[in-house]
């Protein structure tokens, strides 16, 4: 998980428009950070940390991921949601986030079902994929 963020923040780290943002270094110290603050169960501060990293530019999947399990243990479901589904075209194979991104959809007092897709939306789906 680490892994994938330090090699997007490697890939925007030789680009221009990083000027005044933190180094790899720190932003990966931030993101350690963030998920020490989320072990020791300090939710808030652990958003504080990846909100943090947003801000100053830095995106992944494990990035968004995270913030969303943050605030789904702080009970913002919404953002929980938000978040679980900006992480999901970074990962769209990943089992844990599908299944997070349903338990906090399923948390929901208001239940709307989704439209219906057409099949060949799901086709194109998994051609690209």
């Amino acid at each position: 998980m680490t892994l994938l963020l330090a090699c997007l923040i490697l890939a925007w780290s030789g680009s221009p428009l990083h000027a005044g943002r933190p180094s790899t270094d720190e932003a990966m110290a931030a993101f350690r950070e963030g998920n020490a603050l989320y072990q020791q169960g300090d939710f808030d501060g652990a958003v504080r940390a990846y909100e943090g990293l947003i801000s100053e530019g830095y995106v992944s999947g494990p990035l968004y991921y995270n913030l969303g399990n943050a605030y789904y243990r702080k009970g913002d479901l919404a953002r929980a949601i938000l978040n679980y589904e900006r992480a999901l075209p970074w990962m769209p194979h990943d089992e844990d986030l599908r299944h997070n991104l349903e338990m906090a959809r399923l948390m929901t007092v208001d239940q709307i079902e989704p439209v219906p897709r057409l099949f060949l939306w799901d086709y194109w789906d998994s051609l690209r994929d």
